[in-house]
């Protein structure tokens, strides 16, 4: 085979080497009274054969290779509870990784009636938190064309100041959380022409919603980059944080945020946007040039001398369905400011590190797709998807209160495991006790196969597109993996 073996190519393109018999038995199983009934497409016959062929230590039987990812069988919803923070984030007196999932008109496609698509969409978050063995939190707009109709989501509303519109986003918020142990991370969409006093009695409305229901909502945010959907008089962040604090005020023990005011996760934005009493910050990360340059900056919102040393991430990069182009003009490209949506599209096991990558870096992760913007599908079909839930789920409960967050520079040499090298980042989060992981990827432009120098002793586990396995690094040694996808590392000190 000429073309490199990945995971993503073989999804795409893999023949069958087990040709009509393998498959025969494979559509056998799934038809029997032991597995749930669907239609098997030809991603998830090339999924199960990769298991077979390639992974056939961890799954030697049929009935192993079709556990969990293929599982559609109904999961329990998590015990929600609402997210603290200490030192990292926390629930139920534990830490964890809270998933984000970015869902913005999904609240107003429920007060539009689309019941059963909502439905669908919490029972997909639902599963991504089961299997990723963390809390999903489910970003929703709580307004959109309040007062002014922007063209982009011209002949649809949702008016939060309309008590029917109260009512049905009461009962999503519901549903998700009761039905799905889903929780809310809730912000207004637009309040272009809306007046003082009517935001006010929204936020009035919201604090009682959530002094009612403490446990539906993870984050309260005022509002989604305001100073491009509001009018001048709230492009002040006084101003928010005094609408923010009504809620606040009612609600002292729930986690907030202003506003990724530009969207722009620049350090000024931060510093100016985030409260004194707020623990994290608020971004919506990077999306220009290529995958690498984007978990890169992702990794310095956080680093050292950042504004603060634990963040929100709520609208990332993210996966921009076919048909795409560069610049992003094709249908279905609803996730703006990629300038090149294919690193992820064509790789979509790198976002599932990105998504890791983030909790790695003391941030809370959030998916982010299409559907995510416009609900035009069902959430887990959208690549990237089981791949985040794998890489959530191998990663420490408490990664976010690891100690040291660093590169693997020269600055660093003696504390450093791996190397970095002109073209290949190593960054590391380190606790005392000897626990380490470590994110290997490009710097920039794509890389094929680095050499890597260890400089201290490491065992643990290193995840790679649909390999992963037990490694021991020795100081002194040099090895030479792919890097074009990234590498996780999972492990210790030794």
């Amino acid at each position: 085979m000429t073309t490199e073996l990945t995971y993503a190519w073989w999804l795409e393109h893999g023949d069958m080497p087990s040709t009509q018999d393998a498959e025969a038995i494979i559509r056998r199983w799934y038809a029997s009274d032991e597995a749930q009934r669907r239609a098997l497409t030809v991603q998830d016959l090339r999924h199960i054969h990769w298991r077979l062929i390639f992974e056939s230590d961890r799954f030697p039987t049929i009935e192993a290779a079709t556990q969990g990812w293929y599982d559609h069988s109904p999961s329990p919803a998590p015990t929600i509870g609402m997210i603290g923070f200490d030192g990292g984030f926390t629930q139920h007196g534990d830490y964890l990784i809270p998933l984000g999932i970015h869902a913005g008109d999904l609240p107003m496609a429920f007060v539009e009636g689309r019941e059963q698509e909502t439905h669908d969409a919490f029972a997909d978050m639902r599963d991504l938190g089961v299997a990723a063995g963390t809390q999903p939190v489910c970003r929703g707009w709580t307004s959109i064309n309040w007062r002014f109709e922007h063209p982009f989501w011209a002949g649809r509303e949702l008016d939060p100041s309309n008590p029917v519109h109260r009512q049905r986003l009461e009962e999503f918020w519901r549903i998700g959380s009761e039905d799905y142990g889903v929780m809310h991370h809730v912000a207004l969409g637009d309040s272009v022409g809306v007046t003082r006093q009517e935001k006010d009695e929204y936020f009035r409305w919201l604090a009682d919603v959530v002094r009612r229901h403490p446990d539906w909502f993870a984050l309260i945010e005022c509002q989604n980059e305001i100073l491009g959907t509001s009018d001048s008089w709230e492009h002040d962040p006084r101003e928010v944080e005094r609408q923010l604090q009504i809620v606040r005020d009612v609600n002292p023990n729930h986690l907030y945020a202003t506003s990724a005011a530009a969207g722009e996760g620049s350090e000024l934005e931060l510093d100016m946007w985030t409260p004194d009493w707020s623990p994290f910050t608020y971004a919506h990360n990077y999306r220009g040039n290529r995958w690498g340059d984007q978990v890169r900056h992702t990794f310095s919102l956080t680093y050292e001398t950042a504004v603060r040393s634990h963040g929100w991430s709520g609208e990332p990069p993210g996966m921009n369905l076919r048909p795409y182009h560069n610049g992003q003009t094709g249908p279905g490209a609803w996730v703006s400011g990629m300038d090149y949506p294919e690193d992820w599209m064509d790789a979509p096991w790198r976002y599932g590190l990105y998504m890791a990558a983030t909790a790695v870096y003391r941030q809370v992760p959030t998916f982010m797709c299409s559907h995510g913007v416009k609900l035009e599908g069902r959430f887990k079909d959208v690549p990237g998807w089981h791949q985040t839930a794998e890489l959530i789920q191998a990663l420490p409960k408490d990664i976010m209160a690891f100690d040291r967050l660093f590169h693997g520079g020269d600055r660093f040499a003696g504390e450093r495991i791996l190397a970095a090298t002109d073209r290949v980042r190593v960054d590391h989060a380190q606790a005392d006790d000897g626990r380490c992981v470590m994110v290997v990827y490009p710097n920039s432009e794509p890389v094929g196969i680095e050499t890597l120098r260890v400089e201290r002793d490491w065992k643990g586990v290193y995840y790679m597109p649909g390999i992963t396995g037990p490694i021991t690094l020795r100081t002194g040694q040099s090895f030479t993996p792919a890097v074009s996808d990234g590498i996780l590392f999972i492990g210790r000190l030794t």
